[in-house]
């Protein structure tokens, strides 16, 4: 229906139909890593040739997308259900940055054909449009009260399970922007004290994203638990 132009987004006001993208970003990062790791030149150019189909399919996917969203949600406002997708693009550039990572290491060292790249202004890019990610779609859930409820275990729908992966992946383009691209590029001396205090913070994501995982499983058991309690199927919620 959708090649047809019968695509219906009367109900889009999310960043859910993002979320292809993310799955075509993944499939890329895949095809990517023979790139990073094999020594035959065939292997590689056929691992370049494939991830980066994918990873275009993945960015053109998620801008299309990313426009119809948006326009819903000026439109309508944003579905409480559906917050948690606000954060998509954090995992999706994440995965991208280490599909054209992965692609520059089998260009420059396998097959020779170019330099190898400093990496510290690209991925100071990557940090800083996913900070500005985060802050966005915070200003949407906090007019909701949503994180404090999630936080205190209020949330129980299953769509909150996505706040996970943006964490997890801005803490891992974190520690590529310390090790790959401060350090990489000499600006920053490994294992000094400006470099662990900036770990730190990668950290600190970590641990507050893992914090959150055992608070949003934990609100799933009791929920469950209480479905169980009242003789309801737990397929009701």
């Amino acid at each position: 229906s959708q090649a047809a132009g019968g695509l219906d987004i009367g109900s889009a006001a999310s960043f859910a139909q993002v979320l292809p993208a993310f799955a075509l970003a993944m499939v890329a990062v895949g095809l990517a890593a023979p790139a990073a790791l094999s020594h035959t030149p065939v292997l590689v150019v056929l691992s370049l040739v494939l991830s980066t189909f994918f990873a275009l399919a993945a960015i053109a996917i998620a801008v299309v997308k990313t426009v119809m969203g948006l326009s819903k949600m000026f439109e309508k406002g944003v579905d409480e259900a559906a917050l948690p997708t606000l954060w998509i693009w954090v995992p999706i550039l994440t995965v991208l940055a280490i599909v054209f990572m992965r692609q520059e290491h089998g260009i420059s060292h396998t097959l020779q054909l170019a330099e190898p790249s400093l990496w510290w202004m690209p991925l100071l890019w990557v940090v800083s449009a996913q900070i500005l990610v985060l802050l966005l779609g915070s200003v949407a859930m906090r007019r909701h009260g949503y994180l404090g409820r999630v936080w205190r275990g209020e949330v129980d729908a299953p769509s909150v399970f996505a706040l996970i992966c943006p964490g997890v992946a801005m803490s891992v383009s974190w520690q590529f922007f310390i090790n790959k691209g401060l350090v990489g590029a000499g600006l920053l001396a490994k294992f000094g004290v400006s470099y662990w205090v900036l770990t730190a913070a990668g950290l600190v994501v970590t641990a507050f994203t893992v914090a959150t995982f055992f608070i949003l499983i934990r609100g799933f058991l009791a929920q469950r638990a209480s479905l169980l309690d009242h003789g309801q199927p737990l397929h009701t919620r």
